[in-house]
């Protein structure tokens, strides 16, 4: 399928990276595809050719998770097996109709964002087992929430509305949804978490440029910027934007901007807090490398 531009959004154990591409031919279709060094390139179809899709997921397994949008229809949380093979996950019930998966664990458990029941857009957590689980409750003290991102323990990672503002939140079965920032003029939203139980995310202040961000494990997320080593020669050239995704080595990818120009970022941990960064040009060097960690996961 020729004429696409393609954009990663996530990288399996396996080495499987997944994402979106989108037709350069005018009223082209949005295809999801998956890609693995051995296996080329494949474009992840809906339930009929005409569907759009999107990938944001994918564990050590090849599963994916996403969106299957018909034309004309609402769009629909999805996942794909190994062999391509898309299945419909459902809604939350009393809803819209309407629901995307953004993030799926080794233990095939996904997380996303759906229409409730009272028509605002609440975090599930689904199951093979048990269904689609909201797990946005009216004690969290959320209007609204997305859940971005899920590690294999089950503790799940979003972002949502609360009366103070767009805060990030942490939830597991066991202590349910808990606001992680509570600033007044700083909003947050987390993307994803390592099974160390690391926290990343991106914050911003309104009218001003985002930044990627740490929680520091209490009540406020930390500037990655302000994390980096003195001695990186890069220092004082770049602007971390955004965070997407965290291992279990503590890496981190995202975006930023270095001399004006935005490139997707590779961050290590040198010795604790301060890390390094590397900033990738190039999506085959940005799989590359992170195919070689095996583990990153992008929200």
């Amino acid at each position: 399928m020729s004429g696409r531009l393609l954009y990663a959004q996530a990288i399996g154990g396996d080495g499987s990276v997944v994402g979106n591409s989108i037709s350069l031919a005018s009223g082209g279709v949005g295809r999801a595809f998956s890609w693995r060094q051995d296996l080329g390139l494949n474009y992840l179809l809906g339930v009929s050719g005409e569907d759009s899709t999107q990938a944001w997921g994918v564990n050590s397994l090849g599963v994916v998770a996403g969106v299957v949008a018909a034309r004309n229809g609402l769009p629909q949380a999805a996942i794909w097996n190994k062999a391509g093979a898309v299945s419909l996950i459902g809604d939350l019930p009393g809803g819209m109709n309407w629901s995307a998966a953004f993030a799926i664990n080794n233990n095939g458990v996904v997380v996303g964002g759906g229409n409730s029941a009272n028509y605002s857009d609440h975090a599930f957590v689904w199951s093979s087992g048990k269904g689609m689980l909201d797990i946005q409750t009216r004690d969290s003290g959320f209007y609204s929430s997305t859940a971005y991102g899920i590690n294999d323990s089950g503790l799940v990672v979003g972002g949502g509305q609360t009366a103070y503002g767009a805060h990030a939140f942490l939830w597991s079965m066991s202590g349910g949804m808990q606001q992680l920032d509570y600033s007044t003029d700083e909003y947050t939203r987390a993307v994803g978490v390592n099974n160390f139980g690391s926290i990343i995310g991106t914050s911003y202040r309104w009218g001003q440029a985002s930044w990627a961000s740490i929680w520091n494990g209490a009540d406020a997320f930390t500037n990655l910027n302000n994390l980096v080593d003195e001695s990186d020669p890069l220092k004082g050239r770049f602007n971390l934007l955004t965070a997407a995704g965290i291992n279990d080595a503590g890496n981190i990818v995202g975006v930023g901007v270095v001399d004006g120009v935005d490139h997707a970022y590779f961050l290590t941990p040198v010795p604790e807090p301060k890390v390094r960064v590397l900033f990738l040009i190039g999506l085959a060097l940005l799989v590359f490398l992170a195919g070689r960690q095996r583990s990153i996961v992008l929200g």
